[in-house]
């Protein structure tokens, strides 16, 4: 199905669609990138907020999917900005906070030990799905250069996970 705009009435409609169907992908970033569920709820419950807020003054010519995708990781980004700057709490880690399989644990772990611009690529590539084209858009990259933050990314990951053996 194609999440594009076609008119204002259907923006809520899309919206509610995208909601239903891919939430599930949208959790998953915002929790890979803020580390907790309950930040990650948060997020997400920001991103939707402000997608409902621009909904009159929407005017992407896009698939509005990648827009939300947009949109959860600049909260994610600020959620953890504020939270640097304020130093409330020392993260711990994240297998205790979300359980997973020890397996995803490290690799999330090891994701986590990234370069930002190589982690972000990674997140949004294996969280959301997205193309490589999207993700560039979305950063506002050149396609080669995320390509090769991907390529760079999978190698140091493969050397720190290698390290963890």
């Amino acid at each position: 199905m194609e999440w594009t705009i076609e008119g204002k009435r259907d923006v809520k409609k899309n919206l509610e669609e995208i909601y239903l169907k891919r939430r599930g992908e949208l959790f998953g970033l915002a929790v890979a990138m803020v580390k907790d569920a309950h930040s990650a709820e948060d997020v997400l419950q920001d991103a939707f907020t402000k997608m409902l807020e621009r909904i009159g003054s929407y005017k992407e010519r896009g698939k509005m999917y990648n827009y939300l995708v947009r949109l959860v990781y600049t909260c994610a980004v600020d959620r953890l900005r504020r939270k640097k700057e304020r130093r409330i709490e020392e993260e711990g880690d994240l297998s205790s906070k979300v359980r997973l399989p020890e397996e995803k644990s490290s690799v999330l772990e090891g994701v986590r030990r990234l370069p930002e611009e190589q982690r972000d690529v990674v997140l949004l590539r294996h969280y959301s799905g997205l193309s490589f084209a999207e993700i560039a858009e979305i950063l506002g990259a050149p396609l080669g250069t995320v390509l090769s933050r991907m390529r760079y990314a999978l190698i140091k990951l493969k050397e720190i996970l290698e390290k963890r053996k």
